[in-house]
């Protein structure tokens, strides 16, 4: 019979290791750009 600290220890780390592939994953998805046109008349900064 497998030990339950083991069993727990096992889905623990399995869990972890998921997460970290998740993030990983995520951060090096490709950034998206978009331009805009804008129009302005007469503003002053002061």
């Amino acid at each position: 019979m497998v030990n339950k600290e083991k069993l727990k220890g096992f889905v623990s780390g399995f869990t972890v290791a998921i997460l970290i592939c998740l993030l990983t994953v995520s951060a090096f998805a490709s950034p998206v750009r978009n331009t805009i046109e804008v129009i302005y008349s007469n503003i002053k900064l002061v």
